[in-house]
């Protein structure tokens, strides 16, 4: 099955910040939990045995840099970066937060292909306003949809109707391919159990 997971720049960028808040995501397919700022880590965690490769499609202004720094930067047991660490996080940030440089994207995806044990992707794409911008969109989607495969897409975040327009792109794919769109998954972040705070 392949993933095809969205990243947006996260709420906290309303307020001149970055990123997701870290929440607790529970499965109901298992009592497993998993605390994390990115839903589509809790899904790739949940979801691994079946999952043979991870799409991350976002925008350039997309918080790649903040995915790479929690894939790569464990506080606890590494808490001084090495130079080479440092400085592809300090590319990163200069790309996303200034828009300045063009760091490796084969670096972030084997970054994160080694945190989250899968073969892990990530694709550009522009927020989708105009026609031009949804045909490139659909370019960049299209090859990763293949005959007969079967598809789990995370629509949590993204930029504003960027999900919806995903999602019919992804599923005119499948139809045309036969493909099967299995999961369409959405991280519950305002919906937590009132007991534990878990989000389903």
């Amino acid at each position: 099955m392949i993933l095809i997971s969205l990243l947006g720049r996260g709420q906290k960028a309303l307020r001149g910040e970055y990123g997701y808040e870290s929440v607790v995501y529970t499965s109901n397919v298992s009592e497993e939990k998993i605390e994390t700022p990115y839903v589509g880590e809790a899904i790739a965690h949940f979801f691994r045995p079946q999952l043979t490769e991870v799409h991350i499609v976002g925008t350039r202004q997309s918080m790649w840099n903040l995915l790479l720094r929690h894939s790569t930067v464990d506080v606890e047991s590494r808490p001084i970066l090495d130079g080479v660490t440092a400085a592809a996080l300090a590319e990163w940030d200069q790309f996303v937060i200034e828009g300045k440089g063009n760091p490796a994207i084969e670096k972030l995806e084997a970054a994160l292909s080694a945190f989250w044990e899968i073969p892990t992707r990530c694709h550009f794409v522009p927020p989708g306003i105009t026609a031009a911008e949804r045909l490139e969109v659909e370019r960049e989607l299209a090859p990763l949809i293949r005959q007969n495969s079967e598809i789990a897409l995370d629509i949590m975040h993204g930029f504003r109707f960027q999900p919806m327009l995903i999602r019919d792109i992804v599923i005119a794919e499948c139809r045309a391919k036969q493909a099967r769109l299995k999961h369409v998954f959405y991280g519950a972040l305002e919906m937590p159990d009132p007991e534990t705070g878990f989000r389903p």
